[in-house]
C-alpha cells in the first residue's frame, strides 16, 4: 500500500472519530455496526419527532497476518481496507419507507482486484402493525439468528461466513412481533447458482447478492426466536433453495436443492454473555452438479459453535467504554456427506479464537484476536488478525 493512500485512511480514521462524538442530526442506534450490518428481525419506531431521513456511515479495515503455515510459504501480512457501507432510509409515512445500502469491499486490496461495489440493501417498507410489516426489493433472507451486539473477533467465523451468514436476493419478507417476546420473518426470493457451488465455502459465491439476480432457482426462508432484548435470544432458521437451473451455464438439474436448519441462543448472565449456534445443510442431486462443474461439493454440510465472552470495563468500574475478551470454538465439516466424489478430510476444520475488542467510543471498535484452525491431521494453521471499524 502506498504513502498517500496509508495517509488517507489514517484521516479518514480521524475524521470518523472525531464525528461519532459530536451531536449528528439524523437518529442513531446504539447497537454496533456489526450488528446494524446483519438487518434482519430489527424493531423500528417512528415518531412525529423522528426524522424522515435517517444515515449510517461504516467501515473496516483489517490486518490479516498468517503466523504459521503448513510449509511456511505464505507467512505475510496483508493490509486490507475491507468495507465501507452507505445506508440511508427515508420514512414517507409512519407506515411506509424506504431503505438502501450500497458497499464497496476489498477496496485497496489487490489481491481482490482493487475490490467490488455492490447494492446489498434496496427496499420498501410497509409496517401495518407490530404483527406484519412487509419487504419488497433486495431482501435479507432470515438466517444467522446467534448476533451479538459486539462482535467479538476481527473477521466472521468461518462457519458463520461460508453456512450461515446472510445474504441479499430478490425479494419478498414478511415480519413481525407477537405476545411472549415472539418474532418471526419469512421470505419469497431469487435462489442460488448451482455453477458457484464450493467444496469448502458452500453457498458463499452462489448468492445472488449483487447487481444482478437470476429468476431459476427460487428460495423460500424463514426465521422463528424468542427475544427478551435483555438476557435471552433464541429460535431457529430454515431455507430451501431450488438448484435445479445455472443461470450462468443454462444447464439443468432436475431435482437439485439446497436446504439448511439452523438453531441458536444467546445469553446474557451479567458481564458474561454465552452463544450457540448449530447448522445443517444438504444439496440435493450433489454428484450430477459435481460431475458438471469439477466443483467437488458435499452432499451435507455440518457445523457447530459454542463462544463465551466478559466484558471488563465493569469489572475495572468504567462505563465509558467497552473492553470484551472471547474465546469461541467452532467445528464445521462441508464433506460431512458426499456423493460420487471422494471425502476430503481437509474440510472438516477444528477452529479456535481469542478474540480483544476495546470500544472506547460508541460508535468505534478496535479488535485483535488469535486463531487456530486444525484439519487433515497435522495440518495447521495460526493466524493473527487486526481490526478498526467506524460508524457514522
Amino acid at each position: 500500500m502506498n504513502t498517500s493512500i496509508f495517509t488517507s485512511l489514517i484521516g479518514l480514521i480521524i475524521v470518523c472519530v472525531v464525528s461519532t462524538t459530536s451531536n449528528a442530526q439524523y437518529k442513531k442506534s446504539d447497537k454496533s455496526y456489526q450488528e446494524k450490518d446483519k438487518n434482519y428481525g430489527e424493531k423500528e419506531s417512528y415518531s412525529s419527532k423522528a426524522p424522515k431521513l435517517k444515515y449510517k456511515i461504516a467501515g473496516e479495515i483489517y490486518y490479516n497476518n498468517v503466523v504459521k503455515d503448513k510449509d511456511d510459504a505464505n507467512l505475510k501480512g496483508e493490509l486490507d481496507f475491507y468495507k465501507f457501507a452507505i445506508k440511508t432510509s427515508y420514512n414517507f409515512t409512519k407506515k411506509i419507507s424506504i431503505t438502501s445500502k450500497v458497499i464497496s469491499e476489498h477496496t485497496f486490496d489487490p489481491n481482490y482486484d482493487y475490490g467490488d461495489v455492490y447494492v446489498s440493501n434496496v427496499y420498501v417498507k410497509y409496517k401495518h402493525s407490530k404483527k406484519i410489516a412487509v419487504q419488497t426489493g433486495m431482501v435479507s433472507v432470515p438466517i444467522s439468528g446467534g448476533k451479538t451486539d459486539v462482535y467479538g473477533s476481527v473477521e466472521l467465523s468461518p462457519l458463520e461466513k461460508y453456512f450461515s451468514y446472510p445474504w441479499r436476493e430478490l425479494g419478498i419478507g414478511i415480519s413481525g412481533s407477537f405476545r411472549y417476546n415472539l418474532n418471526y420473518r419469512i421470505t419469497l426470493s431469487t435462489g442460488l447458482d448451482p455453477y458457484e457451488l464450493d467444496s469448502k465455502t458452500v453457498i458463499y459465491a452462489a448468492r445472488n447478492n449483487k447487481f444482478s439476480s437470476s429468476l431459476k432457482n427460487l428460495a423460500t426462508g424463514m426465521q422463528v426466536y424468542f427475544d427478551n432484548k435483555s438476557t435471552t435470544r433464541f429460535g431457529f432458521s430454515a431455507i430451501y433453495s431450488s438448484l435445479e437451473q445455472s443461470a450462468e451455464t443454462s444447464k439443468t438439474f432436475t431435482g437439485a436443492s439446497y436446504s439448511f436448519t439452523e438453531v441458536f441462543g444467546v445469553f446474557n448472565i451479567g458481564d458474561v454473555q454465552t452463544r450457540i449456534v448449530g447448522l445443517l445443510s444438504s444439496v440435493n442431486e450433489s454428484d450430477k452438479i459435481n460431475e458438471k462443474f469439477y466443483n467437488k461439493v458435499g452432499s451435507k454440510q455440518i457445523g457447530a459453535l459454542f463462544e463465551v465472552s466478559y466484558d471488563f470495563s465493569a469489572l475495572l468500574n468504567k462505563e465509558k467504554y467497552k473492553l470484551l475478551v472471547m474465546l469461541r470454538s467452532e467445528y464445521y465439516d462441508s464433506h460431512f456427506r458426499t456423493q460420487g466424489i471422494k471425502d476430503y478430510k481437509k474440510y472438516e476444520h477444528y477452529d479456535y479464537t481469542l478474540g480483544i475488542v476495546f470500544v472506547p467510543l460508541k460508535n468505534v471498535e478496535f479488535k485483535a484476536d488469535y486463531k487456530i484452525q486444525n484439519f487433515d491431521k497435522d495440518y495447521s494453521t495460526r493466524l493473527f488478525n487486526l481490526g478498526i471499524a467506524f460508524q457514522l
